[in-house]
């Protein structure tokens, strides 16, 4: 063979290898400007979960309600009453003074709607539903709605009878002020956290006059108002008197984002405890008949 031919049949062989290495083992490029497409484009979700985090376990969902605790306040009877009940063998309890809280653990992960759900004595002699309470939305406009609790609400169920309309309801940052038109009645006071008054919303002639706006500084919130002075005008005074009550709070705060505390109260104004305070305890079950939680002596 001549050296000729050896050196193109050489040659021919050299670049059929090239063509077949370049063809089984593709270049891409490093960067394409036009027409690009996500390499995880048709990739499921969960497949990017397991590529992207793998190490990470994603938190369950947790929608959990307790029975926190059951309670007779002894705050309607003298200490001589308390101590004959508690000597009394057939003593089972009190509706007036007997309340249920229920609880939406901090680290739910969703709200629960507890409206239509049961309570349950032991001896199955009681059995209660949870209704709706009232939902102040606006100034004069209030709802009626399922209790849906949020993590960290608490409903508190009293057995006894309602001492008002405004107290079955999803308590706000204003409910304080009935604690003074209500302290004889109230099985349980609400907290005295209402907001401080915002001055810009009082007018100006209120606050150009010295005497009425002093007397306005006087005053507490989460009660109404009280030791006016006589040297106030009677405007100013009638002023005052509206200004330091709830529908005057509600006006000014029911926009607020944190309005609605995280507390519920309902009455169920039944005639007989739900349960003996000696022997008993307190089944919840949700709207299916499945049994949620109890407390109680079993």
């Amino acid at each position: 063979m001549s050296d000729s031919l050896f050196t193109v049949l050489m040659g021919f062989m050299i670049v059929m290898g090239l063509l077949y290495t370049f063809t089984d083992f593709k270049i891409n490029p490093v960067l394409k400007t036009t027409d690009y497409e996500s390499p995880i484009a048709d990739t499921s979700e969960a497949e990017i979960t397991r590529s992207v985090g793998a190490t990470e376990e994603s938190k369950p969902e947790q929608a959990d309600i307790r029975i926190q605790s059951v309670h007779e306040t002894r705050n309607l009877t003298t200490k001589q009453e308390e101590d004959a009940r508690d000597r009394n063998e057939n003593y089972k309890g009190d509706e007036e003074g007997e309340y249920i809280i229920i609880e939406a653990p901090r680290d739910n992960t969703r709200s629960v709607n507890v409206t239509g759900w049961t309570l349950e004595n032991r001896w199955e002699s009681e059995k209660v539903t949870i209704g709706k309470a009232r939902v102040t939305i606006a100034p004069g406009r209030t709802d009626e709605r399922d209790i849906t609790l949020k993590p960290g609400d608490l409903l508190y169920i009293m057995s006894g009878e309602e001492p008002d309309d405004w107290f079955s309801a999803h308590i706000n940052i204003c409910h304080g002020y009935f604690n003074s038109y209500m302290k004889d009645d109230l099985l349980l006071p609400i907290k005295n956290r209402c907001p401080k008054i915002d001055p810009d919303l009082i007018p100006r002639k209120y606050r150009e006059d010295e005497v009425c706006w002093e007397e306005i500084q006087d005053q507490r919130v989460c009660r109404p108002a009280e030791d006016i002075s006589p040297l106030v005008s009677r405007e100013c005074k009638d002023y005052i008197e509206d200004l330091f009550s709830y529908t005057s709070c509600v006006e000014q705060n029911y926009m607020r984002e944190d309005f609605q505390t995280g507390r519920w109260m309902v009455y169920l104004d039944v005639d007989d405890p739900l349960w003996d305070v000696k022997n008993d305890g307190i089944f919840l079950f949700d709207t299916t008949g499945k049994r949620i939680d109890y407390k109680g002596d079993f």
